[in-house]
C-alpha cells in the first residue's frame, strides 16, 4: 500500500493507494508502508492518551482500521507518525 503525503505545510497524509503509485506534480510524496504500521502508529499515540480530536470515533477504531483515519498521519524525518495537534474539521 501507498499513502500520498502533501508536501506543503506538514507533510499530512492525503490519502492512500493499494496499488503501486506515482506521481509528477512536485506537491506530494509517495511513501510506500503497510496497514500493520499505520495501526501501530494509533496504537502507539492510543497508549499514550491520544484521541482523534474532531472525529466522531475512538482511536481504538483507528488501530483496527486505519485507513479512514490517515489524515491524523504526517511523515516526519521519513516516518509516518501521529499529529496530536490535528483536529479533523468538518470538511475533510
Amino acid at each position: 500500500m501507498y499513502v500520498i503525503i502533501d508536501t506543503e505545510g506538514e507533510n499530512r497524509v492525503q490519502g492512500y493507494s493499494m496499488l503501486k503509485t506515482s506521481t509528477s506534480n512536485p506537491r506530494f510524496d509517495i511513501v510506500e508502508t503497510v496497514k500493520e504500521t499505520l495501526s501501530g502508529v494509533f496504537q502507539d499515540a492510543a497508549d499514550s492518551g491520544h484521541s482523534l480530536a474532531g472525529a466522531d470515533a475512538m482511536i481504538e477504531e483507528a488501530v483496527e482500521e486505519p485507513l479512514p483515519f490517515c489524515d491524523y498521519l504526517v511523515l516526519e524525518d521519513d516516518e509516518i507518525s501521529f499529529d496530536e495537534s490535528y483536529e479533523r474539521s468538518d470538511t475533510v
